[in-house]
């Protein structure tokens, strides 16, 4: 094989390899959760996957409640989806009948905790977020997430 046909190879392969990596970090990125309300600390954000399924885990802006989280990235299990019946008696809440979850009565320092009373049909284009840990600041507290704050799904690494 000749000198530029060698040259020739090797910039294709670079070049595909280059195209590669662009086209991957523009779909995918490392997503940390910093706020321990999941099982997991790092995980592969898909920022072309904004499909909400029940039980997977998605990475959205958080709009619900102008505080000082307003506008942060927030991770959080999908709980219960449009088209579901949610409700909640007292602070445990129910999807379909099926549990996911008990809002603390005070927060992490001692001031009492907001209550997201409902009992219906989630409405088109909205979903119940769910954390997994007991300090999770979630929609038993501040109501629906709207599928418009999703920035993609993310799939748990460690």
């Amino acid at each position: 094989m000749s000198l530029s046909n060698r040259i020739a190879i090797t910039l294709t392969v670079v070049f595909l390899i280059a195209s590669l990596i662009v086209v991957v970090q523009k779909r995918y990125t490392f997503c940390v959760q910093y706020d321990k309300s999941v099982y997991f600390t790092l995980g592969l954000l898909d920022k072309y996957n904004r499909k909400v399924e029940k039980g997977n885990y998605y990475a959205f802006m958080f709009y619900a409640v102008n505080n000082e989280r307003y506008g942060h990235q927030f991770v959080k299990k999908v709980g219960c989806v449009e088209g579901e019946h949610l409700y909640n008696v007292g602070r445990e809440f129910y999807c379909n009948g099926d549990y996911i979850g008990t809002a603390k009565e005070k927060d992490k320092k001692g001031n009492p905790a907001p209550l997201f009373n409902y009992d219906d049909i989630i409405e088109k284009g909205k979903f119940f977020a769910i954390g997994e840990m007991i300090d999770s600041y979630d929609s038993k507290y501040w109501g629906f997430v709207d599928n418009n704050w999703i920035i993609g799904k993310v799939i748990k690494i460690w």
